[in-house]
């Protein structure tokens, strides 16, 4: 399993539920439209190693700058996604 789609719920250690799986699939969505992410230079290992400073890149760069250049809507329900108790 690729780590850089990982959702951060999953990446703190928590049970993984449906919920993360579609952050997953928004994670690949965005890679395929911007050809990376922030945290894309990290390997596997260095992800294991540092969780913590995926998840702070992660939230530097929010759906609305992540995604600034796609349509309203996708970043509207990526949003509401990454809120879902």
């Amino acid at each position: 399993m690729e780590k850089k789609y990982t959702s951060n719920n999953v990446l703190k250690g928590n049970i993984c539920c449906k919920i993360d799986d579609i952050i997953s699939l928004f994670y690949i969505l965005v890679e395929l439209n911007l050809g990376t992410l922030p945290w894309i230079d990290y390997t596997d290992e260095a992800i294991t190693n540092d969780i913590n400073e995926i998840i702070k890149i992660r939230e530097e760069n929010p759906p609305k700058i992540l995604c600034k250049n796609f349509p309203d809507k996708f970043i509207k329900l990526f949003v509401q996604i990454l809120i879902y108790p």
